[in-house]
């Protein structure tokens, strides 16, 4: 919002009528000096809103937000109970597979498959790959949705959205020009995010593992453009996030293929039987500091007292894996699972994002507040989507 005074107020053309609220002029143009248009002039006019229109419906569809009519609302969404719907463009902006319509205007709908979530092997493993939590196709439209800000230089937005670049990647993969590789307030970036956080089919996931009632944590995007070695050490989300009792989870969805020394995400399974590990202030590369073992140097009082788990603390829990994850894949991670994400040597960016839940229950801890963007909004109550954009 720009300050009081900081635009001057200027004289209306002819035929247009100005009122400025709040100050204390007040300019009219009198009717009579208003032109008539001819029909040509009007019909030109009707083109342009029309091509507006049709415009806008495009940046819609491309965002995944589809407009009803009320008419249309009630058979919108009397799906299937197996399956789940989510309106999208394919990579040319035109209708994407299984939509119907005549013309690239349409809106796409692209049916997904039941989620197969087995708690079972996510409590066992502190992890849970899900196949094909996205299409394919609605991937690639989200991939361009996210960089597409980003392309042209200096972020115009807010600066809490917090870009970050790694610049000696840059000017290598013409969709990642400027080498971004971290987005810590996604939800800020554009509306399609939070529709995203709070869809059905992550909520699916975050009730069946965490309850009945959630609450959202945080979302960010992380990318590793070409040539990114990863600063981030081994870790466990619980010794950051300060929830009591550390009652959440987060669900990373691969917006590209990833593999060993292709951005794939390393972690150690069922290292999360351990509970929380000390996390000292030495060099991840180096020997951990003394009593840096297993089960040790909890946090006391809320307090952290170091950085990341040293590399010979992360080989006693067992050995470390990175799954190979297809485009639209997802994997949901414990809080107390030890992870890290892996380097990318490819010629492309590897994105993915990462969308954070707890139960509503769990009370935040942090010095100051959870000060993400929506921290704590309801998404779950009894078992349900608490919010639907779908309604208005």
């Amino acid at each position: 919002m720009e300050p009081e005074g900081s635009q001057g107020a200027e004289a209306p053309e002819s035929g247009q009528m100005s009122v400025a609220t709040g100050a204390t002029d007040i300019q009219v143009v009198e009717v009579g000096d208003v032109e008539t248009p001819s029909v040509a002039e009007l019909l030109a006019e009707l083109q342009q809103v029309q091509a507006r229109a049709d415009a806008m419906e495009a940046i819609l569809g491309h965002h995944g937000i589809t407009v009803l009519e009320s008419a249309e609302y009630d058979s919108a969404n009397s799906s299937d109970e197996d399956s789940d719907s989510i309106p999208a463009r394919d990579a040319e902006g035109g209708v994407g597979e299984g939509a119907e319509g005549t013309d690239g205007a349409a809106d796409a709908t692209l049916t997904l498959g039941p989620l197969d979530i087995n708690p079972e092997s996510y409590y066992t493993d502190g992890y849970l790959h899900i196949p094909k939590f996205l299409d394919e196709e609605l991937s690639r439209g989200m991939r361009r949705l996210l960089l597409e800000p980003f392309g042209d230089g200096e972020w115009q937005g807010s600066a809490r959205v917090c870009p970050i670049y790694d610049e000696q990647c840059a000017g290598i993969d013409a969709s990642n020009p400027h080498g971004l590789r971290f987005l810590q307030q996604l939800l800020l970036v554009d509306p399609a995010w939070l529709k995203l956080a709070t869809h059905p089919r992550l909520i699916e996931v975050a009730t069946t593992l965490l309850g009945p009632d959630v609450n959202l944590h945080h979302a960010k995007a992380s990318l590793k453009p070409p040539g990114h070695v990863s600063r981030q050490s081994w870790h466990q989300d619980a010794y950051y996030l300060y929830e009591d009792p550390p009652d959440f989870l987060t669900i990373l969805i691969y917006l590209d293929a990833t593999a060993k020394a292709a951005g794939a995400t390393k972690l150690v399974g069922g290292s999360h039987q351990n509970g929380l590990i000390l996390h000292p202030p030495t060099d991840p590369t180096g020997p951990s500091a003394e009593g840096a073992h297993v089960g040790a140097g909890r946090r006391e009082d809320g307090v952290q007292t170091g950085g990341t788990i040293a590399e010979d603390v992360a080989a006693q829990l067992g050995p470390a894996i990175e799954p190979e994850m297809a485009i639209g894949d997802a994997m949901v991670l414990s809080p107390f699972v030890v992870h890290s994400v892996g380097d990318n040597h490819t010629s492309t960016t590897k994105v993915a994002l990462a969308f954070a839940y707890k139960a509503a229950s769990a009370v935040d801890r942090e010095p100051g507040g959870n000060w993400r963007a929506f921290a704590e909004l309801p998404v779950a109550r009894d078992g349900q989507p608490a919010i639907s954009f779908h309604s208005y």
